[in-house]
Parts: structure tokens; sequence; C-alpha cells
């Protein structure tokens, strides 16, 4: 193989045991040997160090690090102090990697002569897969790709990616928050020159139970506040890169705003709390060219009053979550 280039994989580990080794498994098969793992092990209470430890002494390619938890950003961020390769990916210790992730990857990346490249994936449920698909592929500029945000949520996903190392420079993920991705992929994104998409389903991402909890009780408010914080933060980088995507992404701030209020009615301090936190920036509609309808929609969801919100999931029969 003539292509030598050294990817780094960065796997951040907490209690994944049950799933770890079939993990590390689909990664030690990859067709493209040239690799980095790091495993970073986030202060995990069950047999995934020991799980990590003993993986690290049957390949050399495999590096691991016991740290006390500081949750998955920060594991990350470890991993990036760690990286020595020309490129990054990322990859959630209980989910797994069909056996040419690496190598197709690379090779559409390093053929188009792109910086970052991406594949479609799958979910997995214990009696069912699911199929996404990334649509439409070809080579898009990183401008094309940020105004595909408005669009399209998988833009921001981060294990469907491999990233010219070079890129990410001194970005870092913003950590205390209960979603990683989103603060972090478009930054990246925004320092690309051409990013290539491939329709081929190369990540498997296990649907679990406890990623569905985690839109129920104590974490709902918090992922509220972390939309919130994500969304304000890329509509003022992108605009001050992109001047003339900041209407567009003005228009976005303003209909997700809308939705977090409705959304945050968990309980009535919560409900005022994001809605000052939202009359903030209503500064930023004096004078912009504003849907007039979308203008009276945030000042009658602002003027609204607080009526109790049931949280719940909506559950499907037919898919049976892991663990």
């Amino acid at each position: 193989m003539e292509n030598c280039s050294l990817i780094s994989i960065i796997v951040p580990i907490f209690n994944v045991a049950n799933y770890l080794q079939e993990c590390l498994d689909s990664i030690l098969i990859q067709t493209y040997p040239y690799l980095e793992i790091l495993l970073i092990d986030d202060g995990s209470t069950d047999q995934s160090p020991q799980i990590c430890d003993q993986y690290a002494k049957e390949d050399a390619r495999i590096k691991v690090v016991h740290q006390q938890n500081g949750g998955a950003a920060n594991a990350r961020n470890r991993g990036l102090e760690l990286a020595t390769g020309d490129y990054i990916c990322f990859i959630d210790g209980d989910d797994r990697i069909k056996k040419n992730y690496i190598e197709r990857l690379l090779d559409s990346l390093e053929v188009n002569e792109a910086d970052i490249s991406v594949c479609a994936y799958q979910y997995l449920y214990k009696n069912v897969i699911e199929h996404e698909s990334m649509n439409p592929i070809g080579i898009i500029s990183e401008k094309e790709f940020i105004r595909r945000f408005l669009e399209d949520w998988k833009c921001g996903l981060l294990w469907n990616k491999l990233f010219k190392s070079s890129l990410i420079d001194n970005i870092r993920f913003e950590e205390g928050h209960k979603i990683d991705d989103e603060f972090f992929t478009y930054q990246v994104i925004m320092n690309a020159n051409k990013i290539v998409v491939m329709n081929e389903e190369l990540y498997v991402y296990r649907m679990r139970a406890s990623s569905v909890m985690q839109s129920k009780g104590t974490n709902y408010e918090k992922m509220i506040q972390d939309r919130f914080d994500y969304l304000t933060k890329r509509y003022l980088r992108v605009g001050e890169k992109y001047p003339d995507l900041k209407q567009e992404y003005l228009e976005n701030l303003i209909d997700n705003y809308i939705r977090l209020i409705n959304d945050s009615r968990s309980s009535m301090e919560f409900f005022e709390h994001m809605k000052q936190q939202i009359r903030e920036y209503e500064s930023e509609l004096k004078g912009s060219k504003i849907n007039f309808f979308l203008k009276r929609a945030l000042k009658k969801a602002l003027k609204s009053k607080y009526q109790p919100l049931k949280i719940s999931v909506k559950e499907n029969s037919d898919k049976i979550f892991f663990e």
C-alpha cells in the first residue's frame, strides 16, 4: 500500500464494556493499517479499563489513557492533545465501523484533494438496522457545507467524518455540555476549503436506551440550554466569516429560538430563564430584513405565559434499544 499517512483514531470510553470489544475489533481489522488508536478511558467503573489494557498489550498501535471522569468532550480533547496523525477521526466506544471505513474515507479525501471526507451510516437496534444516507453527494465547498447546516442536522455529526489534522489546530470541544459534536464540527469545517461526501454506509451507530433517556428528567433542561448556546455561538461565528450567510443564519436562529421557548416549559423558572436569554439578542432584529411574520412569532413567544410541558419520549415498539 503506497499511502502511509498516519490516521489518529480517538475513542472516548466510559462504561461501555458490553460493546467495547466489538468496537475495538472493528478498528483493528481495518483494511488501512497505519493507525494510531487512542483509547481515552474516562474514569470507567466497569471492565472497560481492563479491556483497553489487554488490547494495548496485543497491538502496538493502541495507546491507553486512564483519567478521572471529565465527560466525553474532555476525553476527546485529551485525545487531540496526544494525536500525531496526519488525519483524525472519532469513534464512540459503543459503536463499530465497517472494515474499510478508514480506507474509503482517506481515499475519497485524497483523490478529490479535499480536507474532510464524510460517509453515510447506520443506526443499529437490537432487531433492526436503519440506513441513513447522505444527500446530495460529491465535492462541496466549506461555505456551501456550512449553509447546509441550516437544512440538514446531519452535517454536524462528528463520527462519520475524517479530518485533516491541520484543520483542527487549536479548536477544542467545549466541556460541560450534554452535546459535544455541535460545538466542534462546524468550526473545523470553516477551516476547510473542500469537503467530499460519499453515500457509503461505513459507520454503525448503536442505539442505546441510555441515550434516549438523555431527553428526560434533569438532563432535559441542560440539553435545551446547550442548544441555545450552540445556535447562538454558531450564528455569531458564521455571520462574522460569511456575511452573505448572516441573514439566513439569523432567520434560522430566530426560528430555533421560538422552538426553544416552547421546549423550555419543563419548569416556570427555566421557561423564564430561557426567554430572558433570548431577549438579550432581540437587538439583532433591529434594522434587519427578517420576515415580518417571523419577527411577530418571536415577540409572541417571548410574551407567552408558562404552561407545563409534558416531557416524553415517543416509543416505537418495532425498535428494541440496546442497554
